[in-house]
């Protein structure tokens, strides 16, 4: 049988044990708020804004990621972006979506001061030619790429979107003067083509 004294000393032992455990193997909350605490681990550097052409196809577009701690980290799988339409002046002309095509970025084994890049297609929007005056518009893409360790890290470019311009319909007097031309020139080949025979 247990004395109350023995079985006391077992109690305060487990209580022991049962702290260190606690303190050791910290909750995914505890590890989340700890990661969010360590400073920056990554860099993310967008290229230069380019200038997409309404009704053009997809454009090709990369950021660089630099690993800016002293040991060697991965990046995960999955990117984040956002799109936010400054619409300045038109609306109309955006950046509707962005699609990954590649990476040099692994999960694991970027050293320390190393970069990489992933690349990607942007989007414009499809509205075909405008009969308006041609004008553009800015949406700013904005990139989160998440390191295995430390916080999120986010770039933004401005991307331009210009309209595509209409192909002039010509005048009436201008189909009219370009057929009478045409009408001259042929008379005038038939008559050399006369004169010859």
């Amino acid at each position: 049988m247990f004395r109350p004294r023995k079985l006391a000393l077992i109690f305060a032992n487990a209580a022991i044990i049962a702290a260190v455990i606690a303190v050791w193997a910290p909750s995914p909350a505890t590890a989340d708020s700890i990661s969010a605490t360590l400073p920056d681990q990554i860099s993310v550097t967008a290229g230069a804004a380019p200038i997409l052409l309404e009704n053009g196809g997809a454009v090709p577009y990369s950021i660089t990621v630099k690993n800016i701690s002293n040991q060697a980290i991965g990046i995960n799988g999955g990117f984040a972006f956002t799109l936010t339409f400054v619409g300045k002046p038109d609306k109309s002309d955006k950046v509707v979506d962005v699609v990954e095509t590649g990476r040099t970025c692994k999960n694991t084994g970027l050293a320390a001061n190393a970069t990489c890049t992933i690349s990607f297609n942007l989007f414009p929007d499809n509205d075909g030619p405008e009969k308006e005056n041609i004008d553009s518009g800015i949406t700013t893409v904005k990139f989160t790429v998440t390191p295995n360790r430390g916080r999120a890290v986010s770039a933004s470019a401005d991307v331009t979107v210009e309209d595509h311009a209409q192909v002039p319909e010509p005048s009436m007097l201008t189909s009219f003067i370009s057929g009478m031309i045409s009408l001259a020139g042929i008379g005038w080949l038939r008559g050399v083509r006369r004169k010859t025979k």
